[in-house]
C-alpha cells in the first residue's frame, strides 16, 4: 500500500505519479499491475492510496522494497523478513524441569519444544500464530492458556510448558498443532517416582556372570530401584557417583549411572584389575540432590579370582581307608582339585572353569551330578567332586579331571580296589597239649578278609568275652605274656595267637566264658595295631566281635 504525501502531509495523486521502470524488489520478480517495460500501482485518479503486489523470493531470506516515482525517484523502503512454512513434520521434544528428560516426576513442570520443519521434514521457520495450543493426553497445559510461546516475526523454535499426572509408571503424549489443525508425531513421557536409599545393588562379570570376576574383566552393575514401599522407577539425576574401593579401573559412565527399564533399573560399570584374591565393595549412592546418602544395603562385594590351567593338580583319597592308592570296595572317594595358574602358581577359581571328571572300570562319579564344586564360597583354590570305587577287589581305576574346555589337567589319579583287614571268623582251641600231655597253651586262631600288618600288634586289646554285647558279664583281655601274630608275616589272610599257660588256665577258670559258641566272642579295642598291609592308617576295632567257631 502506498499512502501519497507531499510535503505536508496527505495528499492525492494519480496512478502515473507511481509508474516507474524500476521493480520495487530488488531480488524479487512477478510484480502486477505492470504495463510493458514499466511498474504501475492499482487505484483511481485523485486517490489518495495506491496499491501493487510483487512475489517475494524462491529461497527464504531477508529482501527489502523500494517506491519509485514516475520521476525515478525513491520515496520509501520496506524491510521484510521471509520466514518458512512449517508442518506436521515438525517435532516436539520434552523434559521435566527436575529430571531433565522423558522421565518426569508426578505435578511436575514439563518444558516442551517445538522444532519447525517444512513438508520434506528439513529444518525450517515460521512465526508464533503457525501454530494452535498443543494436544496434551495424560497431562494438562500449564501455559500458555492458548498458542505457544515464541516469535511473531521469525522463529525456528516455539515452546510450551505441561504438568505431569500423579500417577507413577503411566506414560503422557503430547504433539504439535499446526494452525490449519495438522498434528505432529507424539512425543511420550513417563511418570517415575522417588528412590530412596532402600534402592539396592548387585554386580556380576560380563564372563562369568556371578560376583566372581577375572582380572581385567567388564564387571556390571545394576541398581534396582525402589523406596519405601517397594520398586519404583526414578532418573539417572536421582543417583550419585557409586564408590567402588580399590582394585578397579574405567568406571562407565565416569560419574554417575545409565537409566535403563524405563528407570526401573540403572546401571554402570568398571573394570576388575590384576589383584587376584582383592574384594572389590561396591556401594550405591542417591545424588545431592536427592539426599546424598549411601543405600541401606551393605556393600555389594565382587570378587577377583585367578584363571585355573591344565597346571592344576589332582589327589583322591578313601572316605573310609584315608590313604593314597587303595580303596576299599564301593568306597566313596573324595578328589581335591588344586587351582594352579599358568605359571604353576597357586591360584583360585569357580567351579565353571572345569568340565566334567571321568573314571574308568566300573568306578563311576557320584558327585556333583555334573561337575565339580568349589571347597570355598567366592573364589576357591580347591574345588572337588565324589567317585564310587569298583565293588570287584583287585581292580585298577584311572581319575580323571578337565579344565571347561576340556583340556586335561596335569596328572590322573591311579587306584586299586583292596579288601579292608576286618575279621571273618574265628576259632579258640584250649585242649592243645605237648606229647607228654601237659598243656601248650591255647591257640587262638584269626582269618582277616585281607592282609594284615602286626609289626606294633598290641595283644592286651584283644579279649574274649561272654556275649556279643559291649557290657557283658564277662570278659578277659589277654596278657603280655601270650605269644602274638607273626610281626613279619604281611601276606597270610589266617594268623595264630598261643595264650601262655596264665592266660589259658585264667580262660578255663571261667565257668560262663570260652565253654561253647554260645558264650565265646573276640573283642578287639582300640589301638591294638592290627592294621591293613596296603593301608596303614586302616586299623582292626574297635569293638569288632565275631562269634566263635563252636568248640
Amino acid at each position: 500500500v502506498i499512502y501519497s504525501k507531499d510535503q505536508f502531509g496527505d495528499t492525492s495523486a494519480v496512478r502515473a505519479d507511481f509508474t516507474s521502470a524500476h521493480h520495487p524488489l530488488h531480488n524479487g520478480s512477478g510484480y502486477s499491475p505492470k504495463v510493458g517495460a514499466y511498474y504501475g500501482v492499482f487505484g483511481d485518479d485523485g486517490g489518495t492510496n495506491f496499491t501493487f503486489t510483487a512475489m517475494s523470493p524462491s529461497e527464504i531470506t531477508s529482501f527489502t522494497i523500494v517506491g519509485y516515482l514516475s520521476t525515478n525517484d525513491t520515496y520509501g523502503t520496506v524491510s521484510l523478513i521471509m520466514v518458512g512454512e512449517p508442518s506436521n513434520q515438525s517435532t516436539v521434544q520434552c523434559a521435566g524441569r527436575r529430571s531433565g528428560d522423558k522421565y518426569v516426576r508426578i505435578n511436575e513442570l514439563v518444558d516442551c519444544f517445538i522444532y519447525c520443519k517444512d513438508a520434506s521434514g528439513a529444518s525450517t521457520t515460521g512465526v508464533r500464530l503457525d501454530f494452535s495450543s498443543p494436544l496434551v493426553i495424560g497431562g494438562s497445559t500449564f501455559s500458555p492458556a492458548t498458542g505457544v510461546n515464541g516469535s511473531d516475526v521469525e522463529g525456528d523454535v516455539f515452546t510450551y510448558v505441561l504438568q505431569s499426572s500423579a500417577n507413577v509408571g503411566t506414560t503422557f503424549e503430547t504433539q504439535a498443532v499446526l494452525s490449519d489443525g495438522a498434528i505432529s508425531e507424539p512425543f511420550a513421557m513417563t511418570i517415575v517416582g522417588t528412590p530412596t536409599v532402600a534402592s539396592t545393588i548387585e554386580c556380576f562379570g560380563n564372563r562369568s556372570r556371578t560376583n566372581v570376576v577375572r582380572i581385567n574383566e567388564l564387571v556390571q552393575c545394576v541398581i534396582t530401584v525402589q523406596d519405601s514401599a517397594g520398586t519404583t522407577t526414578g532418573v539417572i539425576t536421582d543417583f550419585g557417583k557409586p564408590n567402588i574401593s580399590d582394585n578397579y579401573r574405567d568406571q562407565i559412565p565416569e560419574n554417575g549411572v545409565a537409566s535403563n527399564l524405563n528407570g526401573s533399573a540403572m546401571s554402570f560399570s568398571f573394570y576388575s584389575d590384576v589383584h587376584i584374591g582383592s574384594d572389590i565393595a561396591v556401594t550405591g549412592y542417591l545424588s545431592t540432590s536427592n539426599g546424598g546418602s549411601p543405600f541401606s544395603q551393605p556393600p555389594f562385594t565382587v570378587i577377583v579370582a585367578g584363571t585355573p590351567t591344565s597346571n592344576s593338580s589332582m589327589e583322591c583319597q578313601g572316605s573310609v581307608s584315608m590313604t593314597v592308592g587303595v580303596v576299599r570296595p564301593g568306597e566313596s572317594v573324595n578328589c581335591v582339585i588344586t587351582a594352579r595358574d599358568a605359571f604353576d602358581m597357586p591360584t583360585t577359581g569357580v567351579s565353571t572353569d572345569f568340565g566334567n571328571p571321568s573314571a574308568t572300570n566300573g568306578a563311576t562319579i557320584s558327585a556333583p551330578a555334573s561337575g565339580v564344586v568349589q571347597n570355598e564360597p567366592g573364589a576357591s583354590g580347591t574345588l572337588s567332586f565324589t567317585v564310587l570305587a569298583p565293588v570287584t577287589i583287585g581292580t585298577h581305576f584311572s581319575i580323571s579331571a578337565v579344565l571347561e574346555d576340556n583340556t586335561a589337567i596335569d596328572n590322573d589319579v591311579d587306584l586299586r580296589v583292596s579288601s579292608f583287614p576286618d575279621i571273618s571268623s574265628w576259632s579258640l582251641n584250649t585242649n592243645s597239649v605237648y606229647p607228654n600231655g601237659t598243656d601248650s597253651g591255647a591257640i587262638l586262631t584269626v582269618h582277616f578278609r585281607a592282609p594284615t600288618n602286626t609289626t606294633t600288634f598290641d595283644i592286651t586289646k584283644v579279649g574274649i568275652q561272654n556275649s556279643q554285647s559291649t557290657s557283658p558279664t564277662s570278659i578277659m583281655f589277654l596278657s603280655t605274656s601270650s605269644t602274638g601274630f607273626d610281626v613279619d608275616d604281611t601276606s597270610s589272610l589266617t594268623k595264630q595267637i598261643i595264650l601262655s599257660l596264665d592266660d589259658t588256665y585264667r580262660l578255663k577258670r571261667e565257668q560262663d566264658l570260652g565253654t561253647n559258641s554260645n558264650n565265646t566272642f573276640l573283642v578287639v579295642e582300640a589301638g591294638s595295631n592290627i592294621r591293613d598291609a596296603a593301608v596303614f592308617n586302616d586299623e582292626v576295632g574297635p569293638w569288632a566281635t565275631v562269634p566263635t567257631i563252636p568248640c
